[in-house]
């Protein structure tokens, strides 16, 4: 009984030594990681036209016929930057693969996938550098991909090379890059000539970018005149500018004045048509009174429908010493830029001393980063 005993033994002893030999050599496949992965772009600009060099080194020696790029949002996002534009790209140079034998593929590039091939396949030592150059790759526009409301923002490729056509895994990685916008800010004033009809009111007479000269004025016979102002910059929350006068619009005696637009009910936040004065010597005998073109200052006033959408057309608020709102890109980056017209009105009644008038008209833009 004690030899059967051992018998049993040693065979179950022989069988587990061949099962755990047998098992030890079933291979196991698993994708290697890439290593020094990066991409540097020839322009950091968002929304932007420029080349992409992807750079990396295999973990496994192999005879590569695909190596696929995918231009995601982040590491953790498979999704494409919904501004991002790659239809155009084209494969520009390369090292470390034979640049002639391989071609671009761009048929997925809607998925922000574009792939490298070639059906012969090139065997790639563990360890090579391997760096590839797409050229004419548009450019996420700033937050869309990990940061939001910055002047930069970062993005992600994802690498991986297949042994064939897009099916067997080999090596996989991925890196980070960074787009990247430079603070500008462009403000301008131009003049406006006569017969101009900017937001629905003609001027009469031709201003220049340092001057609205009103010239001699005859009583209840208004004049109008405009400034054009151009507005661009690269902040992420845009801009916003402000006009006034400052002091006031005298005469020679401090004592003469021309007041502000006000009609009855009348506010920068409840503009009114153009009215002649009828007040007396220094209260409203004349008044100053301004339009804006631009409709967006009613998101940032908090107002609906008093200079947006056509309703300011034609519309005046008053000009004085307080700062009013005439342009606003409602916290937008406006890298593009935005034209829009503030048009001046003046008139005076038979009440109002005569002298020569002068004031300051103030210009303020305001960029938030």
């Amino acid at each position: 009984m004690d030899m059967l005993n051992k018998f049993w033994k040693n065979k179950y002893f022989a069988l587990c030594l061949l099962i755990v030999w047998f098992f030890g050599y079933i291979p196991i496949v698993r994708a290697g990681a890439l290593s020094e992965t990066s991409v540097a772009l020839g322009d950091m600009r968002p929304s932007n036209t420029t080349n992409f060099t992807v750079n990396f080194k295999p973990a496994t020696t192999a005879t590569l016929k695909r190596i696929y790029f995918y231009f995601v949002r982040a590491s953790d996002n498979g999704n494409e930057p919904a501004t991002q534009d790659l239809t155009n790209a084209t494969f520009d140079s390369a090292s470390g693969i034979t640049y002639g034998n391989w071609g671009l593929d761009t048929s997925a590039s809607s998925n922000g996938t574009l792939f490298l091939k070639f059906d012969d396949g090139q065997e790639i030592a563990s360890g090579t550098s391997v760096s590839v150059t797409l050229a004419s790759m548009h450019t996420a526009e700033l937050g869309d991909c990990t940061v939001d409301e910055m002047i930069y923002d970062k993005c992600w490729v994802n690498i991986a090379t297949y042994s064939d056509d897009g099916s067997t895994l080999v090596d996989s990685g991925g890196a980070e890059y960074q787009l990247e916008d430079t603070p500008s800010l462009v403000f301008t004033i131009s003049g406006v000539t006569n017969n101009s009809t900017p937001n629905g009111i003609t001027t009469t007479r031709t201003s220049t970018y340092d001057a609205i000269d009103f010239g001699q004025l005859n009583i209840n016979e208004p004049v109008f005149m405009a400034h054009k102002i151009f507005a661009s910059t690269t902040a992420p929350h845009g801009y916003n500018v402000m006009m006034k006068l400052d002091g006031f619009l005298q005469g020679l005696d401090p004592n003469n004045l021309i007041s502000p637009f006000l009609p009855t009910n009348g506010g920068w936040n409840s503009p009114q048509d153009w009215e002649s004065p009828e007040g007396n010597t220094n209260s409203d005998s004349g008044w100053v009174g301004a339009n804006t073109s631009d409709g967006r200052i009613d998101q940032e006033l908090s107002l609906t429908n008093i200079w947006s959408n056509g309703h300011g057309v034609g519309k005046f608020g008053p000009v004085s010493s307080t700062a009013h709102l005439i342009m606003s890109s409602n916290l937008l980056r406006d890298r593009a830029g935005t034209e829009a017209y503030v048009t001046y009105g003046i008139e005076v009644n038979e009440n109002q001393t005569p002298d020569s008038y002068a004031g300051v008209i103030q210009y303020n833009i305001t960029t938030t980063y």
